[in-house]
């Protein structure tokens, strides 16, 4: 059980930003769900080959990040909803934690989520991740240091899938990639759900946010949830009686690019800017490596 999850929307930011505040509230107290989009990124995990890198990232306007998560290659871009859940797990047998059932976890999450709106959205015994039609939809990486967790999930909303054709996305060779809105376009949309204009988008982002809030805290059982952006904050309410994460209410958009640093007060992510473990990510390097899988 949570009591309180605190969801911080913080737009556009890019990947070593984000690490740096994850890694600053991850040594803290506290219950975080951070979720964002990061400008063109490949990660590569611990247990990477970077052979799965099919050319260099410079020249498709990315960058390439060594990650200290486990597995191989992925994408992270504008149009995908990365979500960092930063928690607390339950002690389990010997005073350890289950990082496996914990990631089984997140994933039941994201298809609820994407089940809650209309989507056929499964898990594949054979393969990690979150699936839908064949073709994955959301990777799911995380790592765990004693019972605090970091990394998290991202879900293609309307993510640029030709970016992925530059890896051989999580090692996989004989899968492909999509996106919601490629289904949308594919099928008839879930109801409410349409294709084909920026509005659309915009709802669906704010939708899938939505979704995976509602459905993170019911499976993780919250009791209480506060929602805060870089530019707005709403009250604390009980998870029964939580408004809407919604994208609408924020000036910083899915999509709009935000400088995180001289905002991270207005966030209250009490994370102070002057603090040098955010202002210099390459300080914060974790060298433990303790029972971290990615899926």
């Amino acid at each position: 059980m949570i009591e309180r999850l605190n969801v911080r929307w913080l737009g556009r930011v890019s990947y070593d930003e984000a690490d740096a505040l994850a890694r600053s509230l991850h040594s803290r107290s506290g219950n975080y769900l951070l979720l964002l989009e990061h400008p063109h990124t490949y990660t590569l995990g611990r247990r990477g080959d970077d052979k799965n890198v099919l050319v260099e990232p410079e020249s498709v306007g990315a960058v390439l990040r060594s990650v200290d998560r486990g597995g191989d290659v992925t994408y992270h871009g504008p149009g995908q909803l990365v979500i960092y859940p930063i928690i607390d797990l339950p002690i389990w047998r010997g005073g350890l934690v289950d990082s496996v059932a914990y990631v089984r976890q997140l994933e039941q999450v994201v298809v609820d989520s994407l089940v809650s709106i209309g989507f056929d959205a499964y898990t594949d015994p054979e393969y990690p991740g979150v699936w839908i039609g064949g073709a994955k939809v959301c990777a799911v990486g995380v790592k765990v240091e004693g019972r605090r967790t970091r990394h998290g999930v991202a879900i293609n909303v309307d993510t640029d899938l030709s970016m992925f054709d530059h890896i051989v996305p999580c090692g996989i060779t004989d899968r492909g990639v999509t996106s919601l809105s490629k289904v949308l376009s594919d099928l008839d949309g879930p109801a409410g759900c349409t294709s084909g204009s920026a509005e659309s988008t915009k709802s669906l982002m704010e939708r899938v946010a939505d979704a995976f809030v509602v459905a993170f805290s019911n499976s993780f059982e919250v009791q209480e949830v506060e929602r805060q952006s870089v530019a707005w904050r709403a009250p604390l309410v009980p998870i029964s009686d939580a408004r809407r994460f919604s994208m609408e209410e924020q000036s910083a958009e899915a999509g709009v690019p935000v400088r995180l640093v001289s905002r991270l007060q207005a966030a209250s992510v009490e994370v102070p800017v002057a603090d040098p473990t955010f202002r210099r990510p390459e300080w914060m390097r974790v060298k433990a490596d303790l029972g971290a899988e990615y899926r």
